[in-house]
């Protein structure tokens, strides 16, 4: 159905590809997302867009560089050499009595040994707490990791959330659009849904570019720009079934043909291609 609607797009170079999204995206961004597996493309492909969308005045070219944290998969959570100095380490157990180290709490890496395998870190109550990762094994499994590094943020920007926050009623994985970041770092956005937040500097490092996610976990978008150099039918898996538009950008159209396995288990794929046949809508008739 893709092919008969002629919404696959094959480039033999990337880099005509990639020019090719950048464009499609910023000709029609409201709520669109582009689904790219490759990380090396889905840099490019923010760079790429944001300049497309500055051009065009949709996002301001004044902007400001925000700290913002992102999540680490260590090789080996228990070795105090995966940390670095400056980590973040959010706990979701812990224990304030036996080892310091409080329930639901947050601290930051100041000191690595990776001889004794101990890591030293601080807590946001200012206290420093040694201890072996290894030893703490429950501690250590349900726990995550950041590491900070910066974004260039302006006035018009997507940006994805990270982590949940339950008091705003925002879930890791929501998107937004920026409408004004203020000197302290704290942002003013509106949310995909409608409603307006604020984020304090603390929760505003837990936001990313919204402009391109890697398809790993289900997202929702009205329109979806996927691409790849080999994109595989399996990328596209995790579609939500409320897409209205799906094109795809490939430089081997022959990778993406769908496999029945992966049919059965998600209609997703599906879905998103007949809610793009046009017409049935403007006349009431539903599928």
């Amino acid at each position: 159905m893709l092919q008969q609607q002629g919404r696959i797009h094959e480039y033999a170079g990337a880099d005509h590809r990639l020019a090719a999204v950048a464009l499609d995206y910023a000709a029609q961004p409201d709520r669109t997302i582009v689904l790219a597996p490759d990380s090396a493309e889905r840099l490019e492909l923010t760079q790429l867009i944001r300049a497309d969308l500055q051009a065009r005045g949709i996002v301001s070219t004044e902007g400001r560089s925000l700290p913002i944290l992102v999540e680490q998969e260590l090789s080996n959570s228990k070795l105090a050499a995966s940390y670095a100095p400056g980590d973040v380490i959010q706990y979701k157990t812990g224990s304030a009595e036996a080892h310091g180290i409080a329930s639901n709490s947050s601290a930051t890496v100041i000191a690595t040994d990776p001889t004794k395998n101990l890591l030293t870190i601080e807590t946001r109550e200012g206290e420093q707490v040694a201890y072996n990762p290894a030893l703490l094994k429950q501690q250590t499994a349900q726990s995550t990791v950041y590491r900070e590094e910066t974004r260039d943020l302006a006035e018009g920007d997507r940006i994805q959330f990270t982590r949940s926050n339950w008091e705003q009623r925002i879930r890791s994985g929501d998107f937004a659009t920026v409408e004004r970041i203020a000197e302290d770092n704290s942002i003013s956005m509106k949310l995909d849904s409608g409603r307006t937040a604020e984020l304090n500097p603390e929760k505003a490092r837990h936001i990313d570019y919204g402009y391109v996610v890697d398809g790993n976990q289900r997202f929702s978008a009205d329109r979806v720009l996927a691409t790849g150099e080999n994109l595989q039918a399996a990328a596209l898996s995790n579609l939500s079934p409320y897409t209205r538009d799906l094109c795809v950008y490939t430089s081997d159209s022959t990778s993406i043909q769908p496999q029945e396995s992966i049919l059965a288990k998600n209609t997703s794929l599906i879905q998103a291609v007949e809610s793009t046949l046009p017409g049935l809508e403007s006349f009431g008739l539903s599928r």
